[in-house]
């Protein structure tokens, strides 16, 4: 059973207050979409609660990208938010030591 919270109704991000909203209207087949110029990141309300923790993780990688004018892939940032979403599930559902050795 999954202890993840809910998602943040908002997150602040590089100084600005960030709405996030859950809905159904995306039809394009994403699952979330960030409005840069609305300060807004909407996530697919169906999606189950870890995939859209994923999702939101992925758009704040979006608002990064353009905050600090990285001009990343969409590739590059799907590679970064495994990593990044792998960081926030531990610290949001502590499970103590993986156990697991990483190659290097």
């Amino acid at each position: 059973l999954s202890r993840l919270p809910p998602l943040p109704g908002a997150l602040q991000l590089f100084g600005c207050l960030w709405t996030v909203r859950l809905t159904t209207e995306r039809s394009d087949g994403a699952l979330g979409c960030t409005f840069m110029e609305r300060n807004r990141i909407d996530i697919d309300s169906t999606l189950a609660l870890d995939v859209q923790w994923a999702t939101l993780c992925h758009e704040v990688l979006h608002i990064v990208d353009f905050q600090l004018k990285l001009d990343l892939s969409e590739e590059l940032i799907s590679r970064l938010d495994t990593g990044l979403w792998e960081f926030i599930r531990q610290v949001l559902e502590p499970r103590g030591p993986a156990g697991m050795a990483c190659d290097r």
